[in-house]
């Protein structure tokens, strides 16, 4: 090793280490929660023949940098108030490690906040005011997920509002991005994907129930308890499912997005270790949020799937 690597070696590595401890904080696992979303109102924009195709993108980028703001305030108010210890089970631990700052990391979120808001404000000049108001809406939940003085994760408003907000809102929002109009389409398409985005943080407070109840605030799964919170995940999985059958029933979604059907075994299995858990083996419960994100995930890039092949006119809607 020549003497100029042996003097830079010794700044590489914080460097690196930082940029670890950034991307830990972002927690880019949890990034497809906003993605599948984006991808399925504009599937459904194309397929009405309405998409602005390179607003597509600019769409999904937007959506994660939300995502990524809310990801790292979420983790700095979770240390603050005590919800994050070191010894908790959680994603990231940049935080409470001591590893960045809070300060610092509140002016990460500012940041993606930001950035994302100057991007909406292209899609806001295209689209109008139907734009500007899921914009807002977005970046004003996406802060005050656990910020005060709301903090609806903090009075068991957590699981609802993702399936609100990441579900009928989120879609919605993207078919207006890509496609330029209002759709209840667009807002009852929604409702199967918000379900299983809402599965992945339903699966993490069952698994975290007795770690959170250690802390001052109150999550749905500690309202309503492990065993009815595990067949509200049971029933999370059949609205999902259930839903996107009567979708194609009802001539909203074309019947090639059946083939998100294939998986159903995935989520029957997790729904399974949600029962499991509620019957004491906690070990059922360690990776069921991921496993959810899995799910959500491919039932999304399916559904995608499916909807595309109806834009492409290979078969009739």
């Amino acid at each position: 090793m020549s003497a100029q690597t042996q003097a830079r070696a010794p700044l590489e590595a914080p460097r690196a280490s930082r940029l670890a401890s950034w991307l830990e904080l972002a927690r880019p696992f949890s990034l497809t929660a906003s993605v599948v979303p984006v991808l399925v109102g504009g599937a459904l924009a194309w397929q009405d023949g309405s998409l602005t195709a390179w607003t597509w993108p600019l769409a999904l980028v937007l959506a994660v940098l939300v995502q990524v703001g809310t990801n790292i305030v979420n983790e700095v108010y979770d240390v603050a108030n005590g919800v994050d210890r070191p010894d908790s089970a959680r994603a990231s631990h940049v935080v409470v490690q001591g590893r960045i700052a809070p300060a610092s990391a509140l002016r990460g979120a500012w940041v993606a906040f930001s950035l994302a808001a100057v991007g909406g404000l292209v899609l806001v000049w295209m689209r109008g005011l139907p734009m500007l108001v899921i914009g807002l809406v977005g970046l004003v939940t996406g802060y005050f997920y656990t910020a005060p003085p709301v903090h609806f994760k903090y009075r068991g408003l957590a699981v609802p509002g993702v399936f609100v907000l990441m579900g009928p809102l989120h879609v919605l929002g993207a078919y207006v991005a890509t496609g330029g109009a209002l759709s209840w389409r667009a807002v009852l398409v929604g409702i199967p994907i918000g379900f299983l985005v809402a599965a992945i943080l339903h699966g993490n407070e069952l698994r975290d129930l007795e770690d959170d109840s250690k802390g001052p605030f109150r999550t749905l799964t500690i309202i309503i308890g492990r065993v009815a919170g595990a067949w509200l995940y049971v029933a999370m999985m059949v609205g999902a499912y259930g839903g996107l059958a009567l979708l194609v029933l009802a001539g909203q979604l074309p019947w090639p997005a059946l083939v998100a059907l294939l998986t159903v075994p995935a989520a029957w299995r997790n729904a399974r270790r949600a029962l499991e858990g509620a019957r004491g083996r906690l070990e059922s419960l360690t990776w069921l949020d991921i496993a959810s994100a899995r799910v959500h995930l491919q039932f999304g890039l399916l559904m995608t799937a499916g909807i595309a092949v109806a834009a492409l006119g290979w078969v009739a809607r």
